[in-house]
């Protein structure tokens, strides 16, 4: 079911990932522990970041920092004192582990059993929370099946994008789920949100070609057993009732929504949006994407901005080329990278090499993935932040020489008169552009200096 819901929980796990991912591209090398042969012994603490990789990843130690794990399978059986980010084909977190952060998993299928201070946000085929698990924030799952086990508690908010959930643990606060099957004897503590598919019967389970180790589909539709309790109010969205389903009376009581409209009735017409509204509505959207993006670079990575607006003021004519040939060749270059990773998979493959054949594969595309979503970024919304505030600067420089170096005034002068400018009709697509390739030029100039200089620019 490819509901708006479901597709939203499926972009936030992947940027999440992503973000996780790309940590490791702007961090010094010398910020992080890179351990060779896969493991971290009992007894044995790194104080500092730890890059792991190998066929098999097996952390029985400590780790006081953040932990990036890539193997066929990584096992976690330690104390994590920082963000887990772990990619493979399996991932276990065994009773006794704790990780005092959030946890990212991208897999093909992974077992939870220990503490997590933080959120788990995973994407993959199966996740099973097993009996021992505690999740003291948040769950953010997009995948074919969500197995929560009697005995686990997440102790705030489930987000759940799957074909099927079974829910026998709790879930202490909401349950947002996009299904097409829901098997629950469990509790929630707040409100349970539901899209779920129609009931059919158990011969017309649909067959997803999973391998055998895989979780077997339930059959779609909606069961709350008897013995579940749900302390909130329940709307779901179905094609079809399902009152007799719901066996257990929820607090706040049931609310059903239909979700196919009748094609007898007349469908609605919405009326086109004034075109003051529009412009109103562009306007202000472009304003508030900005300036989020742009107080983040503020905060995190002020001198970086500074530097990177300093080379568009040098060179906007050769910024704007350099980006008008960078933005294609990035694109182009990715998919010789991803045609490269899929002839090396098949030569491990004919070597009976599989197991490293699945590593190099996962990896090298999640870090494609990684490039990509952020070079992605950039020219969406990282660029036109650079230009604004560059234009910011010369503003303040000119009408406010006292307040020139405020970065956060001049992210708000060039934010505002980009916005406006970039809304107005006919012309502002043009100017849009213009300043994306601008943006994307003046990285590039600023990438090639510091590799020149072979020093690492300073956030």
């Amino acid at each position: 079911m490819k509901t708006k819901l479901a597709i939203g929980i499926r972009l936030l796990v992947v940027f999440a990932l992503a973000l996780g991912g790309a940590f490791i591209l702007i961090r010094p090398v010398g910020a992080t522990t890179i351990v060779d042969g896969g493991v971290i012994a009992a007894g044995e603490t790194i104080d500092d970041d730890a890059l792991v990789t190998g066929e098999k990843v097996i952390v029985d130690g400590t780790v006081n920092g953040i932990l990036f794990a890539f193997a066929e399978t990584v096992t976690i059986n330690g104390t994590i004192n920082g963000d887990v980010i772990a990619m493979g084909s399996t991932v276990i977190v065994n009773d006794g582990a704790e990780i005092n952060g959030n946890l990212f998993i991208g897999c093909q299928s992974a077992q939870v059993n220990g503490h997590i201070t933080g959120s788990v946000l995973g994407g993959m085929t199966s996740m099973i929370i097993g009996d021992t698990a505690e999740v003291y924030r948040n769950l953010y799952f997009g995948g074919y099946s969500l197995e929560i086990e009697s005995g686990s508690v997440i102790t705030r908010d489930a987000s759940v994008g799957a074909y099927q959930l079974i829910l026998a643990g709790e879930i202490q606060r909401d349950l947002n789920l996009n299904a097409g099957a829901l098997d629950m004897t469990g509790t929630i503590g707040g409100d349970a949100t539901l899209s779920i598919s129609e009931p059919q019967p158990s011969g017309t389970i649909p067959a997803f070609g999973m391998p055998n180790d895989m979780p077997q589909p339930i059959a779609p539709g909606l069961r709350i057993a008897p013995e579940a309790v749900i302390a909130g109010h329940l709307t779901y969205t179905s094609p079809e009732e399902q009152a007799s389903a719901i066996q257990s009376q929820p607090g706040g009581g049931v609310t059903y929504n239909k979700s196919v409209v009748d094609p007898s009735s007349p469908t609605p017409q919405r009326s086109p949006r004034p075109p003051m509204l529009q412009w109103l509505w562009s306007f202000l959207k472009n304003l508030f994407q900005l300036l989020v993006v742009g107080a983040l670079a503020v905060w995190l990575i002020p001198t970086w901005l500074n530097r990177t607006a300093t080379q568009a003021q040098k060179k906007p004519f050769q910024s704007a080329l350099a980006g008008l040939l960078a933005i294609p060749a990035v694109y182009i270059a990715a998919l010789v990278v991803a045609g490269l990773i899929i002839l090396v998979a098949i030569v491990l493959g004919l070597l009976a090499l599989g197991g490293l054949s699945n590593l190099v594969t996962g990896v090298s595309f999640a870090l494609l993935t990684i490039v990509v979503t952020a070079f992605t970024f950039l020219v969406s919304l990282g660029s036109k932040v650079i230009v604004a505030f560059l234009f910011g600067r010369l503003l303040m420089e000119r009408a406010f020489p006292q307040a020139a170096h405020r970065n956060w005034w001049a992210l708000g002068a060039g934010v505002l008169v980009y916005a406006l400018v970039a809304s107005i009709p006919l012309i502002g697509w043009v100017i849009a552009l213009l300043v994306t390739l601008v943006g994307v030029g003046a990285v590039w100039f600023l990438y090639r200096s510091h590799v020149e200089a072979e020093e690492i620019p300073a956030l």
